[in-house]
């Protein structure tokens, strides 16, 4: 079983390349502190930086690149790659606390301006919503596959159990602060063939999740016609 500091910003650094380049794009980005803000860098070229509040900075690497202020105040910068890189780098609200965490890297598909919305409020809204989500609910929208308004969902491979007839392989996580759930593959393997799916005769352990709550399958007999179906996990924390 598996278990499963600024300075003054010289006036011909801001005659950048970004400036002079016709058809530059934006990104927008709603942080919600859930993933990086991904800054694509290009040797010999600026990035525009643009922040709801005024933040301050730290890196990993601070000598791969230089940034200074674009205007007045400290929510737009301009950040230059001296080096190759791939890191983090922290920046801090002035205003709010609010601690926003980019990924600095060349080598992508660079973009020169990059525009950071705030994301905290939608995300407490999602984390209300999700809160009201009951197991049911859940499980029919996993069943459905629908949507279940709050939840994150991210592909899987990882096999939960593998004991001979029945192999049990996550497929998809649905994740939310309090309820888990877990889309899983029942398969039919070792050439037995039949095997009649019992719950109660499953165990599946994984900690970080809580406690198994509700399982529930398309079908529950697996045969050589028949040996593989989908399954439906729900844990609570």
């Amino acid at each position: 079983m598996r278990r499963a500091a600024f300075l003054a910003v010289p006036a011909f650094w801001l005659l950048g390349s970004w400036l002079t380049a016709r058809g530059a794009l934006a990104s927008d980005v709603v942080y919600d502190g859930r993933r990086y803000i991904d800054v694509a860098l290009q040797l010999g070229s600026d990035t525009v930086l643009n922040f709801p509040e005024d933040v301050s900075w730290s890196a990993e690497q601070p000598s791969r690149f230089d940034i200074k202020p674009f205007g007045a105040g400290f929510k737009s910068l301009i950040v230059r790659p001296l080096a190759e890189q791939e890191q983090r780098v922290f920046f801090r609200g002035s205003a709010s606390g609010q601690i926003y965490l980019a990924r600095f890297a060349t080598g992508g598909s660079y973009l020169p301006i990059i525009n950071v919305r705030s994301g905290a409020a939608q995300a407490e809204e999602q984390y209300r919503v999700a809160a009201r989500a009951s197991i049911p609910s859940l499980l029919r929208a996993m069943m459905g596959g629908g949507a279940a308004p709050g939840f994150e969902r991210a592909r899987s491979s990882r096999v939960l159990l593998s004991q001979p007839p029945l192999v049990i392989t996550a497929r998809e996580v649905w994740s939310a602060p309090q309820l888990v759930g877990i889309v899983v593959e029942l398969e039919l393997a070792g050439g037995a063939p039949a095997l009649g799916v019992r719950p109660a005769g499953i165990r599946i352990d994984i900690p970080e999740l809580g406690a198994l709550r509700a399982f529930a399958a398309d079908a529950w007999e697996l045969t050589v016609a028949q040996p593989r179906t989908r399954g439906y996990l729900v844990f609570s924390r």
